[in-house]
């Protein structure tokens, strides 16, 4: 019996204590009466801040207010105001939270009420962006609006009126940066495409010209090469011609350059030597001052042929034959 009675005074201690527990947690979670006090005085100054159109100090007394005493009323009319201030995504989490509340007033009630309602106005009024991605693929780009991440794939996403600074990314791909404006209760769409990016390490060295960016030396060396050429068969010809004209002269005995009809031949042999000596020296003396108006276009102050380029690969040859004198070669 004495074991009975020790065991209900101690179950009963057990409960007392819980019942103690319970209450002095609630008391502390809920706002005390002068919180609640501080926080309507605070809310009827935000009202008052209201009717001069002071938002911004309105709101900072509303959210006060909510801070102190977390009531649908005060997140209502926070709301409210930061929709004046063009705060829409702000507003929309107020609302929010105000939607969670469960209050017991019938006032409170009320005004969570309104909570709901205005959330749909300011989801309405919110201005949206679309953003649609043509090249790459859409997987592959990473968007980023005001520095934060979105999703284009979910579709056009409500953002606060105003200047909005939109970014995309994609690896080998040039970034992309535009800023957009956004009004109230409209939805903005933006396109993207991507341009790949241009490696740029090799582009000076498509236009072969030298180091001050002129033409490239190497028809230079060729006409330099060919003037050589020309000289060479004007002198080579030239000797020839004079020692053939000598001789035709001392065999057949001519007089005041009257020759024998049989010296007819060897004579025309003769004048064709000189003819490709004077061919050659005009192919000469052009080939030299053609490579060096080239070269001084060139703006390269250095003899050695450009890098890439096989100097010993540039070959010209003479041509010659009945009739025709030329040149030929390969670079």
């Amino acid at each position: 019996m004495r074991t009975m009675h020790a065991m209900m005074r101690q179950v009963l201690g057990l409960t007392t204590a819980a019942v103690l527990t319970l209450g002095a947690a609630t008391a502390d979670a809920a706002p005390s009466w002068r919180d609640r006090a501080e926080a309507q005085q605070l809310y009827q100054q935000g009202k008052l801040l209201v009717r001069k159109g002071d938002f911004d100090a309105a709101a900072e007394k509303f959210e006060a207010a909510d801070d102190k005493d977390p009531q649908p009323a005060y997140k209502l009319e926070l709301a409210r105001m930061q929709v004046e201030k063009g705060s829409f995504q702000a507003a929309k989490s107020t609302l929010e939270a105000c939607n969670a509340l469960e209050p017991q007033q019938w006032a409170q009630k009320n005004a969570k009420k309104q909570c709901g309602t205005f959330a749909d106005e300011v989801s309405e009024r919110a201005p949206k962006l679309g953003v649609q991605i043509f090249e790459p693929e859409a997987s592959l780009v990473t968007v980023s609006v005001d520095g934060e991440v979105v999703a284009p794939d979910d579709g056009p996403f409500a953002l606060d009126p105003g200047d909005h600074q939109v970014s995309a990314e994609a690896e080998g791909y040039e970034s992309f940066n535009e800023t957009v404006t956004l009004e109230e209760s409209k939805t903005e769409s933006l396109e993207i495409t991507l341009t790949k990016a241009t490696d740029t390490t090799g582009n000076d060295n498509q236009s072969g010209g030298g180091s001050g960016g002129g033409l490239s030396p190497i028809p230079a060396y060729v006409a330099w090469g060919v003037g050589a050429v020309g000289l060479g068969l004007g002198i080579g010809f030239g000797v020839s011609a004079i020692q053939t004209t000598n001789q035709v002269l001392s065999d057949y005995g001519c007089e005041d350059n009257q020759c024998p009809a049989e010296a007819e031949d060897d004579l025309s042999t003769a004048k064709l030597n000189g003819n490709i000596s004077t061919a050659g020296f005009v192919i000469g003396f052009t080939g030299v001052v053609a490579g060096t108006v080239l070269f001084l276009l060139s703006g390269d102050d250095d003899d050695a042929p450009k890098e890439g380029v096989d100097a010993e690969a540039v070959v010209v040859q003479p041509m010659v034959g009945p009739g025709y004198v030329g040149l030929q070669g390969q670079f």
